[in-house]
């Protein structure tokens, strides 16, 4: 597959989303160039480089019928969603493309999603730290068909940076920040309205310092 390298990234504004994960969070703020307050990546096997507990592929329905269940995908501490409607989603643990510029760890690996329907994709919890802070989510997403949606999740809100549809078939970088007003436990990476197929590296979750 020919590799090309997006100069750009999409940054989040508030904006509304049709999913019960989505709607918008009006403490949404922009999401400039930002100065990191640590090192720290809250976000767990970011670069998919540990295999999940079902082997290097997964794929559904049939779903859990209940919605405690969290649903593997074929990287660890990635778990899968679907639409109301259960729609099929198969998540596949394969060999990166991301361009060596933007790969500084230089992960070996990378998730392939097919969505069949509308908010087809995974998403992660992780330990906020100890009081409310602004943080910036980030994603390197390479969409063949459909569009994506990298979102956090506070309760039943969040900011959401959607890909173009005329950013195909290259290496985009979606960016969402939040502000302090709630604590962020969630990042959700899906497809946004319809179906989709696209793949996923360096997913980031980091605290921005103050000022």
């Amino acid at each position: 597959m020919k590799e090309k390298l997006a100069l750009l990234t999409i940054a989040a504004a508030a904006m509304a989303v049709a999913s019960p994960w989505a709607h918008a969070d009006p403490a949404a703020t922009f999401c400039p160039p930002v100065n990191f307050a640590n090192g720290i990546n809250l976000a767990k096997n970011p670069s998919f480089e540990i295999m999940g507990p079902k082997g290097p592929s997964t794929s559904g329905p049939p779903w859990p019928t209940s919605p405690s269940v969290t649903i593997p995908s074929a990287a660890a501490d990635w778990f899968v969603h679907s639409d109301n409607y259960a729609a099929r989603v198969t998540t596949k643990w394969v060999n990166t493309m991301v361009p060596g510029g933007t790969n500084p760890a230089r992960g070996n690996k990378m998730l392939h999603i097919v969505a069949k329907g509308g908010e087809g994709g995974v998403h992660q919890r992780f330990s906020q730290p100890p009081a409310p802070r602004t943080l910036m989510f980030s994603a390197w997403v390479f969409v063949k068909s459909g569009r994506v949606v990298v979102q956090p999740h506070s309760g039943g809100g969040g900011p959401a940076a959607v890909s173009s549809p005329y950013h195909l078939n290259q290496w985009v970088q979606l960016r969402a920040c939040t502000d302090s007003a709630k604590p962020d436990t969630m990042i959700i990476i899906w497809s946004y309205q319809g179906g989709a197929e696209f793949f996923i590296d360096r997913v980031e979750v980091r605290e921005v310092a103050p000022g």
